[in-house]
């Protein structure tokens, strides 16, 4: 199909060159057969694939053997097409126009059931020069996204750095193409969609690559660096129009690293590596509040949490991803209560601009009182001790929480001084529960000797009258009982 469309090409002095690319099925005789009924098809093989092809071995070899002979040179995919007049209407709406390059619109074509499913067009023929090449920048940024669909004057080949382009895992051909604009004075698009876009899953579109993520930046940086050269300038429309651009790749980057066959702790690495970016976090700070945008991450949230058990093994990782996002999770389906609430707290000490939301902590602060242990639980006391109270919260986290409890009454560790009496209540209830007698008693004594310290005397008495009956020879009690009288 590829080969019958330049075939049948109704310009006739062209010359095509077939890279075989390390092809194993049919390529090979299929490419040599219209070699051999037509000189215009000369067939180049190779025994190994090689992805940096076209950088590599096509763009030298047109340079070294076609310098001063060829006026124009464009390219094809070898699953894809063009109408049999592209070349006729590109070679007549350039020379026309005196343009460097001329662009043509596309049919993107599902490649299981052959039909069309989207278009890539303009309304009408649109001539870029000057400041133009800022104030229609979205429009023709999207056409310049690959290397097909284009005629190119010769003379361009020369000047491309290729050593750069062959850098890119991913979105080689946005930069071959930014590269070029470099040198365009004048470019053109014409209302006439003449490409025809086989999408396959089995396009490297579809693969990962951690390559992919640097080069998702890299991109951004080239189209901001191509705007400053060509106008001086980024426009606040551009600024935002790239935004959306980033936002979009890094998408279709996150889309395909989880259905990668990755391990879930090699995702959450890279997701914190994509989120960590310098432009992503930019992206948070512009765009935070559109919807679109938001989506997105409400999708990777949801794609993270999937799986209960992924949540049980990897709950702190994935609360700090949540935080990056801006995003605070309530429920999860078959996750407990105390790994949601550990996740919280995790998502407010990581909040991605500092100020965390009201209603989130209100929804904090309802949860943890549902649990007996927590009726009259402090804001403070949530904000100092969230993990405490979340490890509380499950039965077999509570030995955990009560080890944290006493490592903070016996260590060096600063008690908030507004929150110790919730500390020593929650202690005494957890070794309580679990039976622990020689921390209830020591945790009793400390209770105890805060309520004299804080003036609490009639409380303090009420404490001491049933260690009179447990431990009266106790002399600790005994001792705060001769406290209390002597005062």
């Amino acid at each position: 199909r590829c080969l019958k469309s330049i075939e049948m090409q109704t310009y006739k002095e062209f010359e095509c060159v077939i890279y075989d690319n390390g092809s194993k099925d049919d390529t090979e005789k299929i490419a040599n057969r219209f070699s051999e009924k037509d000189g215009r098809f000369i067939v180049v093989h190779r025994d190994e694939n090689d992805t940096t092809l076209f950088f590599r071995y096509f763009v030298p070899l047109f340079v070294e053997k076609y310098t001063g002979i060829i006026d124009y040179f464009c390219n094809l995919d070898s699953d894809d097409e063009y109408k049999a007049d592209f070349l006729e209407k590109s070679i007549t709406f350039l020379e026309k126009n005196e343009l460097d390059l001329v662009a043509s619109g596309g049919d993107f074509i599902d490649a299981n059931t052959g039909k069309c499913v989207s278009k890539r067009e303009v309304e009408q023929d649109l001539i870029i020069e000057d400041e133009n090449f800022g104030s229609y920048f979205p429009i023709y940024h999207q056409f310049m996204r690959t290397i097909w669909g284009k005629l190119y004057r010769f003379s361009l080949l020369g000047k491309i750095d290729c050593e750069r382009c062959m850098c890119m895992a991913y979105g080689g051909d946005t930069f071959f193409v930014f590269n070029i604009l470099h040198f365009c004075k004048r470019i053109g698009i014409m209302n006439k969609n003449l490409h025809k876009y086989y999408m396959s899953l089995k396009s490297s579109s579809y693969t990962f690559s951690e390559k992919r993520i640097e080069s998702d930046t890299k991109l951004l940086q080239e189209a901001i660096t191509f705007l400053v050269y060509k106008v001086g300038y980024v426009s606040p429309m551009n600024q935002n129009f790239l935004m959306q651009v980033y936002k979009n790749a890094i998408s279709d980057t996150i889309e395909v690293l989880f259905d990668s066959t990755e391990k879930v702790e090699t995702k959450h690495y890279l997701l914190c590596k994509i989120l960590d970016d310098f432009c992503t976090k930019l992206l948070i700070q512009k765009m935070w509040f559109d919807k679109e945008f938001a989506d997105l991450f409400i999708k990777i949230a949801s794609l993270m949490v999937a799986d209960s058990q992924i949540v049980e093994e990897h709950y702190a990782d994935i609360a700090r991803l949540l935080a990056k996002m801006g995003l605070f999770v309530e429920s999860i389906k078959n996750v407990d209560k105390s790994t949601i609430f550990l996740m919280q707290v995790i998502i407010r000490e990581n909040w991605y601009n500092g100020e965390f939301p009201l209603q989130n902590e209100t929804h904090m602060l309802d949860e943890a009182k549902e649990m007996p242990y927590f009726q009259n639980i402090s804001r403070s006391f949530l904000k100092q001790y969230g993990t405490i109270i979340g490890m509380s919260m499950s039965k077999k986290r509570k030995c955990i929480a009560l080890n944290q409890v006493m490592d903070i009454f016996m260590g060096d560790e600063k008690i908030v001084s507004n929150c110790l009496e919730e500390l020593l209540q929650l202690g005494i209830n957890l070794s309580a529960e679990l039976e622990q007698a020689d921390r209830y008693v020591y945790l009793e004594k400390e209770y105890i000797r805060y309520l004299i310290t804080n003036n609490q005397v009639g409380k303090a008495q009420n404490e001491l009258q049933d260690w009179n009956e447990i431990l009266p020879e106790d002399q600790d009690f005994k001792r705060m009982r001769e406290l209390i009288e002597n005062e």
